[in-house]
Order: structure tokens, then C-alpha cells, then sequence
């Protein structure tokens, strides 16, 4: 089932830890790039590169979640290691979209608060 959370992955972004729930699919895909240095390299460019063309936070994950689920589909197919853990149907990357922005990038400088 694509929707049950199966892993909770520990992020610190700026030295913050936060938690990201991932399903079943994200959580595979991350190990599968996070051990193979040459994937690992082309998607924190990818990330890098979405981040820096701007845009609000939702635009660019949902480029990053539909670049992501093409990546699985391809990698799924020629891949043996991940086509159990993929399963085949449509499922979203959104929150390792999300996850991989936080992760990988520069943290945002936060707007200055008013002191009244």
C-alpha cells in the first residue's frame, strides 16, 4: 500500500533536525541513490538546479516529485533491486521531492522579525 508510511528519515537541515514521513517507494529510491555515488552526485546537482531556478516551494516539488517518479518507473524497470520495493502502479514522491530540498540545499535566510 503506496500510502502507509514506512520510514521516518532524520534530516538535519541548518542543523535542525526535522522528520520526514516516506513511503514505502520513496524510502527505497533514497537508499537506492544514497549508495551509488554517480546517482547520488546526479540528483543533488538535480536539486541544487531546481532550487536555484526559484519559484514557490510547491512548483519545484512537484517538478522534483514528477522528474523522481520517472526516475523510479525507468530504474524499476531495469533495475532488479528495486522493482519488489517500487511495485510498478503510480506513486507519488512528494515528500522526498520535499526532503531532498530541504536536505541537499542551502538553508533559506529567514525574514527578519519586527520588535514592537
Amino acid at each position: 500500500m503506496a500510502g502507509v508510511i514506512c520510514a521516518l528519515a532524520l534530516a538535519t537541515s541548518a542543523g535542525i533536525p526535522s522528520r520526514v514521513s516516506l513511503n514505502r517507494c520513496e524510502d527505497a529510491l533514497l537508499r537506492y541513490v544514497s549508495d551509488r555515488p554517480d546517482e547520488k552526485r546526479f540528483w543533488t546537482a538535480r536539486v541544487l538546479e531546481t532550487d536555484q531556478a526559484g519559484g514557490p516551494l510547491e512548483a519545484r516539488v512537484a517538478g522534483l516529485d514528477r522528474q523522481l517518479r520517472d526516475y523510479a518507473a525507468e530504474r524499476g524497470r531495469a533495475d532488479a533491486a528495486l522493482v519488489d520495493s517500487l511495485g510498478g502502479g503510480r506513486v507519488s514522491m512528494r515528500n522526498l521531492a520535499e526532503h531532498l530540498l530541504h536536505l541537499w540545499t542551502p538553508p533559506k535566510p529567514q525574514p527578519k522579525r519586527r520588535m514592537a
